[in-house]
């Protein structure tokens, strides 16, 4: 018989007495708060996957530990889809984490963790993937400028179908019209609004841009009839084959060219600079009063010819410059020079439509036409010519000592020339021959006089500006013959 233990018996009974003088004292106070008792799990529980990782029997931050790689994984999984082009499609692949997707792992994996398996099986729990459709949005709107997504429409419209052989140096054209063809764009929205519900479904299967289909349309209906409205030609047959050359090519250049409705045309701006770089040849062209050889040398020939064209096809000249010198390929007054850096003939179109050029180089009968083709439909033929109005007598000539020459050799640097002011006019008459235009002035060219310039040998003594030419040749004939310099220094020489 086990025996009692009357210490232990004691004891207990003065700890009973002692709670119940504690509970009778606390009746009369605040109450204390009890201590709460944690029953929250410490470890996943059994059966428990992350995104197929296994995270049973680990604590929390074990847990995210483990999941670590899973979820950078997932974020490097790709969007992929292809954009329809002329050629093929062009496939372009987008990560999630490049999509702006991002996992904020820990407030789920504390959901999760507090997860009873009852069942007692396997189950497996996956992130939220969510996009903010504005920023991918933002992504393809900055891919589509940055690849030139789509096919533009072409609508029906007149064009200039050229033909050119720099062998034989000729070049020409027709005017054509082209049919509407059709044409697509990808829509962005839809694009942007279906990777973004893909990615919430986790579906990652490839899949084509959604398209917006866009139609050609018929344009020349709109425009009008295109008729000939002004033509022009010029003759070339004595330049040399640099000339010949450079004439073709800015015919080739200028041809097919398009006058857009309202604006100007420069030729400059439109043929470039002439240059070695660019091909051009050397020829002589006018420079100060005297031909020197240029690159480009002889294209004023073909702008000139543009320019006669315009006029007939009533467009508004902005910026036009005569030669130094009148060219002998236009009548006296309707030349128009051009240089690199320097001059330029301007043309406004005034109609509300667009014109189109038709440049054509006959190399086999060295003639060079320009045709301007728009929808003015006109009852009246034009007809242009100018007259000499102002005549400025040629200057005396200069002098310079040229110590190269012979001693009594006389020079020609620069002729010279007399002053011109020409003025063109224009007769406007109807077809059944009523005049409706008697005599409009157009415009007025100025030729400048130019000083004639000559150099002299050493044993000449420089003349003095201003002395006949022929007093310095008979000084020159004197000296080379053993005369004397008496008289020539009388006369002022």
């Amino acid at each position: 018989m086990q025996r009692l233990n009357w210490k232990k018996i004691i004891y207990l009974a003065a700890v009973i007495a002692f709670l119940l003088l504690t509970a009778s004292c606390s009746a009369q106070e605040e109450p204390t708060p009890q201590a709460t008792v944690d029953i929250s799990p410490k470890v996943f529980d059994e059966g428990v996957h992350v995104e197929g990782v296994d995270v049973s029997g680990l604590s929390l931050e074990d847990g995210a530990a483990a999941l670590a790689d899973a979820i950078d994984a997932l974020l490097e999984t790709s969007i992929t889809f292809s954009v329809e082009t002329p050629d093929a499609p062009l496939e372009y692949s987008y990560r999630l984490n490049r999509l702006g997707v991002s996992i904020d792992a820990e407030p789920f994996l504390r959901e999760v963790f507090g997860y009873k398996n009852e069942g007692g099986g396997a189950v497996n729990f996956q992130f939220d993937l969510a996009a903010d459709e504005s920023y991918v949005l933002g992504l393809m709107e900055g891919l589509q400028e940055e690849y030139d997504w789509g096919l533009a429409p072409v609508n029906s419209s007149y064009y200039v179908k050229k033909s050119s052989d720099e062998d034989n140096l000729t070049t020409g054209g027709t005017l054509e019209i082209s049919q509407p063809e059709d044409g697509y764009e990808v829509n962005l929205d839809e694009l942007a609004a279906t990777i973004v519900s893909k990615i919430e479904a986790r579906d990652f299967s490839d899949f084509e841009a959604p398209l917006i289909h866009l139609d050609g349309k018929d344009e020349v209906s709109a425009v009008g009839e295109m008729v000939l409205m002004g033509r022009y030609r010029t003759y070339y047959e004595s330049s040399s084959e640099g000339r010949r050359y450079n004439i073709w090519k800015i015919s080739d250049k200028l041809n097919g060219a398009k006058l857009y409705a309202g604006q100007v045309f420069s030729i400059n701006d439109h043929v470039g600079e002439r240059n070695e770089g660019n091909g051009w040849a050397v020829a002589y062209g006018i420079e100060d009063g005297i031909y020197t050889e240029q690159y480009g040398g002889g294209i004023c020939q073909v702008s000139s010819t543009f320019y006669n064209a315009t006029l007939r096809a009533e467009m508004e000249p902005v910026s036009r410059v005569p030669h130094t010198i009148a060219a002998s390929y236009v009548p006296k007054g309707m030349d128009a020079t051009i240089s690199t850096g320097g001059p330029d003939y301007k043309v406004k179109n005034v109609l509300d439509t667009n014109m189109y050029v038709i440049v054509t180089c006959n190399e086999p009968e060295s003639w060079v036409q320009v045709e301007l083709y728009g929808t003015l439909q006109r009852d009246y033929e034009l007809e242009f010519w100018s007259e000499l109005v102002e005549e400025i007598q040629k200057p005396a000539p200069v002098y310079e000592t040229n110590s190269s020459l012979g001693a009594y050799e006389i020079k020609q640097v620069r002729p010279g020339q007399k002053g011109e002011g020409w003025e063109v006019y224009r007769k406007k008459t109807g077809y059944d021959g009523t005049v409706i235009e008697e005599k409009e002035s157009v415009t007025t060219s100025t030729y400048k006089p130019i000083v004639p310039k000559y150099q002299v040998g050493s044993g000449i003594p420089l003349p003095a500006d201003g002395t006949p030419l022929s007093d310095v040749q008979a000084l020159a004939a004197s000296l080379s013959s053993g005369g004397s310099t008496t008289e020539s220094i009388e006369s002022g020489i």
